[in-house]
């Protein structure tokens, strides 16, 4: 671990730049660099999601209303679980408590298309051309972002986050387990059952053998390692290929709600309801 900063409850992460751009669950959202941070907006309600692109901003929560950029945009019904911009920039995905995700037109505000997921979404991800939204509740839907059809149902339990890989070819899902599917074709292409929570005596961690869910997951840029995390309060690092478990880091004492790879591939982020965010190094 190289850095430890304090927060309160966080829930989300976002990459904006150089910033980590975190949520929590005392409505505020902070911008985290070189090692401090600061507010940069604030809510009266809990925040639940963050997204960036480049240095545009948006974010939400137990509410109705999306800020982006300072707009208030605003859901038909519901509130707000979940936010990610199109690569482009000119679509907000925002992932709802109702039954179904709304895709923004960010230069007007208005909402473009509507997808029926038939149950709330814990969580949108893009695939990095921008053609295909993937959301997450039972098991992962991939949706054509043009017309807002539904192209496969990739069968799970309840997932509470996923992501695509940097070249697009797969998506992985964090839920009871975690896993991976060809996003061509829908092929599962492996499970990991992760093993193990961290319950703390003093200052040190015992690992009790148990299985508990997972609430985040990323893949690394060069699409070789899975990084997951959740209620086990582990960040653990995976081989995609042969599904081994690499390194594992051990600190935070409540569920980690998000984790996300920093560009260079070597370094962590990973965000708890602890009320902090930990930086990580993968590989040593």
């Amino acid at each position: 671990m190289i850095a430890l900063w304090l927060a309160a409850g966080m829930t989300s992460i976002a990459l904006s730049g150089d910033r980590v751009l975190t949520t929590s669950l005392d409505g505020k959202v902070q911008s985290w660099k070189n090692g401090s941070s600061r507010v940069i907006a604030s809510r009266d309600y809990e925040l639940y999601a963050v997204a960036a692109n480049g240095d545009r901003i948006a974010f939400c929560g137990n509410s109705p209303e999306i800020n982006l950029d300072g707009r208030t945009l605003r859901l038909p019904a519901g509130w707000c679980l979940s936010l990610a911009f199109s690569p482009d920039g000119r679509t907000l995905a925002a992932g709802t408590s109702e039954k179904q995700v709304e895709l923004f037109d960010v230069a007007s505000g208005k909402i473009a298309r509507s997808l029926d997921t038939k149950w709330s979404t814990s969580d949108v991800a893009w695939s990095p051309d921008g053609k295909t939204l993937a959301t997450a509740s039972y098991g992962v839907s991939l949706w054509n972002a043009a017309d807002g059809s539904l192209l496969r149902k990739l069968e799970a339990r309840a997932i509470r986050a996923v992501a695509f890989s940097h070249d697009g070819t797969r998506v992985a899902a964090a839920g009871r387990d975690a896993y991976i599917w060809s996003a061509a074709s829908g092929d599962l292409l492996r499970t990991i059952v992760p093993e193990g929570f961290a319950q703390f005596v003093g200052e040190k961690a015992v690992i009790e053998p148990i299985n508990v869910p997972l609430l985040a997951v990323d893949l690394s840029p060069d699409g070789k390692t899975l990084a997951t995390a959740g209620s086990d309060r582990l960040v653990r690092i995976w081989d995609i290929e042969t599904g081994k478990e690499l390194q594992r880091f051990e600190g935070h004492r409540a569920s980690i709600t998000a984790v996300r790879f920093l560009p260079d591939g070597i370094h962590l982020v990973s965000a708890s309801l602890d009320r902090t965010v930990r930086f990580w190094t993968v590989g040593q």
